[in-house]
């Protein structure tokens, strides 16, 4: 008797076991497909009369993925082209310096601000996160306080 009740036990505590696993391996399942949905964003970068406006249609990306990470993957896809730009710092501190050797003037000059769907930025590009269809516009133009 004891060991049909062992078995039981047994037999019901790899049901329990195979039963967890199999929703667990459902839930990372779905957590993986949230991550990798994907996605296009436009970007366009104003230089102020320096330049002709580059526009870039259907730049692939991920749900989320911050302004960094979409212009890193410009710079890559378009290495023969000589797309670049410079920053300095990390995360919330992210300061991005200069856009095809265009350089920040700093002070009163020209500067890089962005925006993204007409808004202006308020923080970091590094930490601002996009969304499917959004624009990125860079602009080489003066701060204006009511941005």
């Amino acid at each position: 008797m004891k060991n049909q009740l062992a078995s039981i036990f047994f037999v019901g505590w790899l049901f329990l076991i195979s039963g967890c696993s199999r929703q667990i391996g459902n839930e990372v399942e779905e957590i993986g497909k949230k991550e990798s949905k994907s996605g296009s964003v436009s970007v366009m970068i104003d230089f102020d009369q320096e330049r002709p406006i580059i526009r870039l249609e259907e730049v692939a990306m991920r749900e989320g993925d911050s302004i960094l990470v979409v212009m890193q993957q410009i710079e890559t896809v378009n290495e023969e082209e000589q797309f670049r730009f410079e920053y300095r710092g990390a995360g919330e501190t992210a300061f991005l310096e200069s856009i095809m050797d265009v350089k920040n003037e700093g002070g009163n000059g020209r500067n890089w601000i962005y925006e993204v769907n007409g808004e202006a930025g308020k923080t970091s590009f590094a930490v601002h996160n996009l969304n499917d269809g959004d624009t990125v516009r860079w602009k080489f133009k003066k701060y204006e306080e009511d941005q």
